[in-house]
């Protein structure tokens, strides 16, 4: 008898864009760029050639290591998605197998099917566009921190660390059915757990350029998507309470900047969808007229509140 097929993750194909190598970062930055350099700063003088020489590796960025960077990080997200979806079944098998041996049952139990929560779907579609927003603000948060003078690279680095914290956990706790808001507000009760977890997954951005640092957590991160799976931040609380005593550090609201520009871009969206609508509707009746049809009075507005 035949034990289960294995299920195989998106990009474990022999040719896995995901271990993409930053080969051409690589040789362009510590090959071409230097000869580049050279060249044309021999032909066209030390500033023109340096001018030149920033122009064509800007180029290069934008048109090529970017758009590269984002096709990655979208490839990535399924990846990451499965894997996690993986690891908390198998956590739950477990679960499962420790629970009937301890009851004793028998191995039908220990095979019983596990139940996934299915949220409601118009829940689900709602927090997925919030959490993406909200990642997309932490991010811009962290680009426009870095640019500070003296403290922009520290305050970068532990938003940065946050973001990555959270990116672990969020896949755990979405799983569970938790809602979003609980999540966020646990995250910044326990902020300090989730620094030091978070910290080291941005070690290669911080020593190594942005897009080589990125490459590499790109291959690393599954792994902390496995811890986060199995870790429990408030046992650890707990016991750290235990040994040293109930201090317990105050509730920091890290993602508040992000969740207010997320809940500004809502806002607008929101508004500029009702002001189409208002205009289409507008144009809309006098059409109808035309032909002949009854004109509908206009649905009247329901009390606020």
């Amino acid at each position: 008898m035949h034990g289960p097929e294995r299920r195989r993750l998106p990009g474990q194909e022999d040719h896995d864009p995901l271990r993409f190598p930053p080969r051409s970062v690589l040789l362009v930055r510590h090959g071409l760029q230097p000869l580049l350099a050279t060249t044309l700063s021999a032909l066209l003088g030390q500033g023109p050639g340096s001018a030149a020489t920033s122009l064509l590796m800007g180029a290069y960025g934008a048109l090529w290591v970017l758009p590269a960077h984002v096709v990655s990080l979208l490839i990535n997200t399924l990846w990451y998605a499965e894997l996690a979806e993986l690891t908390i079944a198998a956590g739950q098998r477990q679960a499962l197998v420790r629970r009937a041996e301890r009851l004793g049952e028998g191995l039908s139990a220990r095979r019983s099917p596990i139940k996934a929560r299915i949220p409601d779907p118009m829940t689900l579609i709602s927090e997925s566009v919030y959490r993406i927003l909200l990642l997309c603000s932490i991010s811009l948060q962290t680009f426009v921190l870095d640019l500070l003078p003296v403290i922009g690279r520290a305050t970068s680095a532990a938003l940065m660390a946050w973001l990555y914290a959270l990116y672990s956990f969020d896949y755990k706790w979405a799983a569970h059915g938790i809602p979003l808001i609980t999540r966020v507000s646990f995250f910044e009760t326990h902020w300090a757990y989730f620094a030091g977890f978070g910290l080291l997954p941005i070690l290669p951005v911080l020593l190594t350029s942005f897009f080589i640092g990125s490459a590499v957590v790109g291959v690393a991160f599954p792994l902390f998507i496995i811890l986060a799976a199995d870790a429990n931040p408030k046992a650890r609380q707990a016991e750290v309470q235990q040994a040293h005593g109930p201090a317990q550090l105050s509730p920091l609201r890290v993602f508040a900047p992000a969740s207010w520009m997320t809940n500004a871009a809502l806002r607008s969206v929101g508004g500029g969808m009702r002001a189409a609508t208002r205009m289409l509707s507008r144009r809309w009746t006098p059409r109808r007229a035309e032909h002949g049809e009854s004109r509908r009075p206009a649905p009247t507005r329901e009390p606020a509140g």
